[in-house]
This record gives C-alpha cells, structure tokens and sequence, in this order.
C-alpha cells in the first residue's frame, strides 16, 4: 500500500503545472494524476493477467448531406468521393458514428457498475490520494482487464454523474478521477433507474459510514433491496472501524442472497482490499 509519501507526489504535480498559462494546467495536470494513479491500481493487480484496452465500439450511421456548420470531421470522405464523383468537393457526405454493443465477456465477466462515494470527507484525489477512488480504479480495471464492461456514478450530495458504460481502462480511469466534495448523499434513484436497465450487473458502493444514515432514510432500504433482486450481486463496500452498526441498519438486505457487505477497517488497505474483493468477484 502506498505510504505516506504519497500525498507528496500530488503535491508536486499540482506545483509542477499550475503556473502553466491557460488550460495547459488542468490538461497536463489531470494526464499526470491520471498516470500516477495507474501506477498505483497496477501494484495492486500485478497477478491478475491484463490485456490491451480497447477502443471504444462504433458503428457508422446512414450517410447524409453535409452542411455548413456541421462538424467536418463527420464526413465521409472515401464514401463521397466514391459514390460523388467529381461533386464531392462541394456536396459531401457525412456519417455519424454511434455506439454499437459488443458481444459478451469471453470469459463470462459481468458488466461493472460502481458507486464511488466522493463528499468531502474524502479528499479531491488529484490533490490528495484518495483511498475510496484507488479502490474503484481497482475495481474497474480488473473488470475491463477481464473484457467486461464498466460504468461509473460519482455522486455526494447532489447532481450525480453518470457514466456511458466504458470499454478502455484510460476512459474509466479519468471519469473515476472526478470529485464532486460536500455532504453525502446516496443516489437511490439511480440505483433503481440502472438496475431496471440492466439486470444481472455486478454492482458496488464503494463509501464510509454516511451510507449507513442514507440507507436509513425514508424508501432508502425497499430502494436497495429491489436493486439487489436485479443485480448479479450489489456489494456495499465500506470504510468502518467495526461492521456491527452495519449489520443492524442493513439487516433486511443481508437476507438477500444477492448482498454482500465488505467493511475495510482502515483507508490505506483499502486499495488492496478492492484486489482482493476483484479476484473473489471477477476469477473463475
């Protein structure tokens, strides 16, 4: 586990770039914090086989007209000068690209969809190392290294975000990086709004005690129950000193034969906790 040096590399890629002019600093900033935070998910899944990532899947749409203002680098240049003729300088084709689905794991991996707690007890990981964030890295790469798919939701007190479902490890590994700060508040809307969409994900929450008072809010637990009904599995894994106020406030999930509840005591194993975690879910 990364020691308490860690924090000091942050610090110095945040000094290292923020006099740069512009946006330059955010842009190098973020592919430093990015490649350090690479480093650290590959200490931890140094066993487990890796493969290349890769690109996201497209599927070109119907060729249309290309009009003025729209983006250029939409046209289909070898289609309009085939189909065009010596017209295609002046009426060329473009063909949007969309996202096409791609067949299932080879190895039968499920798709991922993690829940990264990101309120203001934890701090902004590209300032300070961010044991919850690591863990989530963790997770989403050994999932895309196994060929599954991976979604992300960042949320804390308001205004969630949501990823697509990824396909490349760089992509999770920069939405992942994103930090919203302030109260917690678990998003069971989404929670329930994703299980419905897609049934049999294997799903994980990866936050601290303040999920405890969220479940216990009003339809917070009938929320999460029927969430677990349609997942492959939902694990709740947490950062506590003990699991016995865990066990009581979620005692009605953990009938279901689908819940888990993981408690990591401390924050720093919490990176190879989530490898641990990733090999019970994820190996054959």
């Amino acid at each position: 586990m990364p020691d308490a040096t860690e924090p000091d590399l942050l610090d110095q890629i945040r000094r290292i770039t923020h006099h740069l002019p512009g946006v330059g600093d955010g842009k190098l900033r973020q592919a430093l914090v990015a490649r350090h935070y690479r480093r650290l998910v590959d200490q931890h899944l140094v066993k487990l086989p890796s493969a290349p990532s890769r690109p996201e899947p497209y599927l070109r749409t119907t060729p249309q007209a290309w009009e003025h203002g729209d983006d250029p680098s939409a046209i289909d240049w070898t289609l309009t000068v085939l189909t065009q003729g010596h017209l295609a300088a002046v009426s060329p084709l473009r063909r949007e690209l969309e996202a096409d689905v791609p067949p299932p794991s080879e190895l039968g991996v499920p798709s991922v969809e993690l829940y990264l707690d990101t309120s203001g007890s934890m701090p902004d990981p590209a300032r300070q190392l961010n044991a919850m964030t690591l863990a989530a890295q963790v997770l989403s790469a050994s999932a895309l290294r196994k060929k599954a798919k991976v979604r992300g939701v960042i949320y804390s007190h308001h205004a969630p975000v949501v990823s697509p479902w990824m396909y490349d490890e760089e992509r999770a590994r920069d939405f992942l990086l994103g930090y919203i700060g302030g109260g917690t508040q678990y998003p069971f809307d989404i929670l329930s709004a994703l299980s419905e969409e897609e049934p049999d994900a294997l799903r994980v929450i990866i936050s601290d005690s303040d999920f405890l008072a969220n479940v216990a809010a009003k339809g917070a637990m009938e929320a999460l129950v029927r969430a677990t009904r349609r997942s492959r599995l939902l694990v709740a894994f947490l950062a506590l000193g003990e699991d016995l106020r865990a066990r009581q406030v979620l005692g009605p999930v953990l009938k279901e034969r689908n819940f888990r509840l993981v408690v990591v005591k401390w924050l720093s194993d919490f990176g190879q906790a989530a490898a641990a975690l990733s090999q019970a879910l994820l190996e054959k």
